[in-house]
């Protein structure tokens, strides 16, 4: 990534094509757990886009604080691989715990108190 500071990522950013197109918005950022580095931004499913997709981050030109400016065009987008949804514990979207948790997460989860609720609740409004 040229010109990029990762904690300038944000989940949410406004996704930008070479050509200054806008396709989307950035739903995950992928560590390498071995390089402990950022490896990927996956793109949220967009009008342009019709999957969530994996963006290695050679293909990131900038990140600023109106958006993430990519090096390819919607054309490259389209060719790039799907984020394996399943494969990174098969959430839905804005679904914070779906399945597969431990009965000590499920506790946890339940004891959230109050504000757990008025968070969820303000997430489900954006």
């Amino acid at each position: 990534m040229s010109q990029t500071n990762s904690p300038e990522l944000h989940v949410g950013s406004n996704v930008y094509t070479i050509d200054g197109e806008k396709v989307g918005r950035l739903r995950f950022i992928m560590v390498d757990p071995d390089t402990a580095s950022v490896s990927h931004l996956v793109l949220e499913k967009s009008s342009f886009l019709e999957k969530d997709i994996m963006v290695p981050t050679d293909r990131v030109g900038q990140v600023l604080h109106r958006g993430i400016f990519l090096t390819a065009n919607i054309g490259e987008l389209l060719d790039m691989e799907e984020f394996p949804e399943s494969e990174y514990g098969g959430r839905d979207r804005g679904d914070r715990d779906s399945g597969g948790s431990s009965s000590s997460n499920s506790s946890n989860n339940n004891n959230r108190g109050r504000r757990g609720k008025r968070y969820r609740r303000h997430r489900n409004n954006d």
